[in-house]
């Protein structure tokens, strides 16, 4: 019953609780953060890997140019819901699971994966696999909610409970469900990763200040130039 619950949720009513009215332009400036990098400016990208990629959402937020772009997800329902309009778009999308990536090693330019580090079971087995198909001087985009501060908290009363509400949703159940891992822990899983593998660059700014802790925030966006 939970797992058909919250499939039915990201099949049928996560865009629109998530992507319309205030909710929707924190989701965009969120999306658009990860995008944002000067590394990115500087980097040729020729492979691009998303995981966690649902029905595409992110993909129209990414600018630079790419020979191919990759878009997975564990449930393949979501990926035969994405937007094929865009001429940019790949038509080729895999059902995987990010914990256990079955490509070789050093197989992408790039890799993305937007708000996927809170919901796997294992934060380190997803860190190892990214790490592992990045390929030299390679970057990954991180996005990592600011769970279980104050903010974003309030920010989800405001902006999306109500909304789940109206759909005959139980909001604490979706979230705390899906949301299992918390900010600091996350942080530190990329932390140690990006450690072990020598010359490799982690760069993380939290959003919607860069002054105040991740207390005061509601994402962080950890990009990784792999050594």
């Amino acid at each position: 019953m939970k797992r058909k619950t919250e499939e039915s949720y990201y099949k049928c009513s996560h865009e629109k609780v998530n992507y319309t009215g205030a909710a929707g332009v924190v989701s965009d400036i969120a999306h658009r953060s990860m995008e944002c990098h000067r590394w990115l400016s500087s980097q040729v990208v020729e492979t691009v890997l998303e995981v966690g990629a649902r029905q595409g959402q992110h993909f129209k937020y990414v600018k630079h140019p790419f020979r191919s772009y990759l878009e997975t997800d564990l449930d393949p329902n979501l990926l035969k819901d994405c937007n094929p309009k865009d001429v940019r778009r790949s038509s080729h999308r895999e059902s995987i699971n990010v914990e256990s990536l079955p490509f070789p090693n050093e197989s992408f330019d790039r890799v993305i994966a937007t708000c996927l580090l809170a919901h796997v079971a294992s934060p380190e087995l997803m860190m190892w696999e990214t790490m592992r198909v990045l390929r030299p001087s390679g970057i990954a985009t991180i996005y990592i909610p600011c769970e279980p501060e104050i903010l974003l908290r309030v920010s989800q009363i405001l902006f999306t409970r109500r909304k789940q509400k109206k759909l005959g949703l139980d909001a604490h159940i979706l979230h705390y469900r899906e949301h299992r891992n918390h900010y600091p822990g996350m942080l530190w899983e990329v932390r140690v990763i990006v450690r072990s593998v020598p010359g490799s660059r982690l760069s993380v700014r939290r959003f919607p200040t860069l002054i105040l802790g991740w207390n005061c925030n509601l994402w962080a966006v950890a990009t990784i130039r792999k050594g």
